[in-house]
């Protein structure tokens, strides 16, 4: 990841424990523009939820 929000994100969730995944596309920034990304994104998304809900 390339933009410091994020990685304060991810050490602060790390730091408390908290279950997260990450997902950065070379060439998009906040969010997915390119369709084939946000389907990309969705996916893994339901695979998370399905795992941890």
């Amino acid at each position: 990841m390339s933009f410091p929000h994020p990685r304060r994100l991810v050490k602060a969730l790390k730091a408390a424990g908290v279950q997260h995944e990450t997902m950065s596309i070379s060439g998009e920034g906040h969010g997915f523009a390119a369709m084939k990304n946000r389907v990309e994104f969705f996916r893994q998304l339901e695979a998370f939820l399905k795992k941890h809900l």
